[in-house]
């Protein structure tokens, strides 16, 4: 296992509940993309507590693309759990996409060990009305690994969008790059916990987080809190988060140009959105996205 369940609570609890697993080993290169989807359903009347876990492998040298999302009906209480391990120069692109209603809660921690020389983007897009705990880490356990994660939120009604990271350096020559959005309105709320952690034997370490949040509404609640803990004496570390709201000015400047105000502050929202948007290369989730966004 990948997870150190003794420090992990939850994953703790998938581990002692869960009944049957998947296990993907990806041989060669595929194709095409692969794509998970977990269908979860209850026609009952109370929670049904369900927890899917997943272990993927890619051998060295190997590439892979893949899209996951999660299709609820009913009243569900998730708690995923997914493990992949990266060879040497083996590389991953894995994209996900969370749009379920007010009465689904799910919790998915996702843990990715890499070697050296191996490459991870992770791509999260959450728009979804429930409550959303999105756990990730990445180990980068061999010389010259990389790592990008990027997420952005859309946290409407009353919905809790909730992301804990860590990316944890422990080989020298390291790079990771964390950059999460989010747009609260309603009486949504979104998190953003992020940790970047360089141990002592990891030295010319480059990594960067950074995260950006709106307000819409009086209502809403963001809550960012980054950070790094640097034991090593040679690296290149930052971070950074902002929140606020549309620039008003940018929109009265548009609106002299006869655009209308609600064009004008989606465009806004388009543009602020788009720096996360572009990484997206699964048209099915390019699709699902609104004009919200």
């Amino acid at each position: 296992d990948i997870n150190d369940i003794e420090l992990d609570s939850i994953a703790a609890l998938n581990t002692a509940i869960f009944y049957e697993g998947t296990f993907i080993k990806i041989n060669e290169t595929p194709q095409k993309p692969l794509r998970i989807t977990h269908i979860l359903t209850n026609s009952g009347e109370e929670n049904l507590f369900l927890t899917p876990r997943i272990f993927i492998e890619i051998p060295e040298n190997i590439s892979a693309t893949i899209y996951e999302e999660i299709i609820t009906e009913g009243k569900i209480i998730g708690n995923a759990l997914t493990e992949i391990n990266l060879g040497k120069n083996a590389s991953l692109n894995l994209e996900r996409f969370y749009d379920f209603p007010e009465n689904v809660v799910i919790i998915y921690n996702t843990s990715i060990a890499q070697a050296e020389k191996s490459y991870s983007k992770n791509l999260t897009i959450a728009k979804n009305s429930g409550k959303l705990r999105n756990d990730y880490e990445v180990l980068l356990n061999g010389i010259e690994a990389k790592a990008e994660l990027f997420g952005y939120s859309l946290a409407e009604n009353k919905a809790l969008i909730d992301h804990k990271t860590k990316v944890l350096h422990i080989e020298p020559a390291c790079e990771s790059f964390q950059l999460y959005k989010g747009i609260a309105k309603d009486s949504g709320t979104i998190v953003f916990n992020g940790n970047i952690n360089v141990l002592p034997d990891a030295q010319k370490t480059n990594a960067f987080q950074e995260s950006h949040h709106l307000l819409r509404s009086y209502d809403a609640n963001v809550y960012a809190r980054p950070q790094l803990e640097i034991l090593a004496d040679d690296v290149k570390c930052s971070h950074g988060a902002t929140l606020g709201k549309l620039d008003q000015d940018a929109i009265f400047y548009m609106r002299s140009r006869g655009i209308h105000k609600e064009l004008a502050e989606q465009m806004l929202l388009n543009a602020f959105a788009n720096e996360i948007i572009m990484h997206l290369t699964d048209k099915i989730f390019k699709d699902k996205i609104s004009s919200e966004f």
